[in-house]
């Protein structure tokens, strides 16, 4: 696996800035670029972009999988869980062991 520079992300998230000023609906770019700002630590702007995407999609199962992975690199735990069962309820393939963890961290 290659790792990105944070020039190389800055540059990623200008690019997915460029396509969405030309359509601002465009749920590829937006998810891509949620992941992009999750890599870069920017976990709010992360957020932002997930849930925009389930607002353009709501059965975009990717969008619930980066949101839950973001919520879980911000320690909501249990945001995380819900948007990772929704993630798998959409047909994404989630690892049960993971999910066993997840629960395990409720209170």
């Amino acid at each position: 696996m290659v790792e990105k520079t944070l020039t190389d992300l800055d540059r990623e998230i200008a690019d997915y800035g460029k396509a969405l000023e030309l359509n601002p609906k465009d749920a590829d770019v937006l998810c891509n670029r949620g992941f992009a700002y999750g890599e870069k630590r920017e976990l709010e702007k992360a957020i932002e972009d997930f849930e925009s995407v389930k607002a353009i999609d709501p059965e975009y199962a990717m969008a619930y999988w980066g949101s839950g992975i973001t919520c879980y690199a911000m320690g909501e735990f249990e945001r995380c869980l819900n948007e990772i069962r929704q993630a798998a309820s959409l047909g994404y393939e989630i690892d049960p062991n993971f999910i066993t963890m997840l629960q395990n961290l409720q209170p």
